[in-house]
């Protein structure tokens, strides 16, 4: 079984909202921020890389959004509004690397997490911490937990779109 969902919190705690919501599910479960956008297909290649994959891992995929290396596609599509661009990107990195997973060092953001409900019994969401998920995937690691980037898997991701560069209003009160 895989659980998407998205959590939400409107006290501006995100790290809550999570735990909260993770608690009674079972099996892999896939968390996506709420200003995402997932291509049709999308499930099905989650559900090819969780077949392949290990309960003690937690995984990320490529976006147009984040400025780590390991994450972004290209930094051409940063600000790319034509949505064409994006679903083809969806489609050609998937062509390209299907399931293929790469280790990384790098925690893994909030925009897209993939893990087992294994993982969240041994650690849980920080709350009241802007950096819930970094937090989270240091503290897995530092339990033998691996972390990956689905390499060929794209999430659209609006993030601060049309805001200013560092803005994260919309994060905290």
């Amino acid at each position: 079984m895989i659980h998407f969902i998205q959590p939400y919190s409107f006290e501006y705690n995100i790290g809550k909202a999570y735990n909260e919501a993770v608690k009674d599910l079972d099996g892999w479960i896939c968390i996506t921020d709420q200003d995402t956008l997932k291509f049709e297909g999308f499930a099905q290649r989650v559900k090819e890389i969780v077949d392949k994959s290990d309960n003690d891992w937690v995984i990320t995929c490529k976006t147009n959004r984040l400025r780590k290396d390991n994450t972004n596609v290209l930094m051409k599509v940063y600000y790319e509004s034509d949505i064409n661009i994006h679903f083809n990107l969806f489609n050609e990195l998937w062509q390209t690397y299907g399931s293929e997973l790469e280790l990384t060092k790098e925690p893994i953001a909030g925009v897209f997490m993939l893990f087992h409900k294994s993982a969240w019994n041994e650690v849980k969401f920080v709350e009241n911490a802007i950096n819930f998920d970094r937090l989270f995937t240091d503290m897995l690691k530092r339990k033998g937990f691996k972390t990956y980037v689905a390499k060929g898997l794209y999430i659209f991701h609006l993030y601060r779109w049309n805001r200013k560069e560092g803005d994260i209003s919309h994060l905290i009160k």
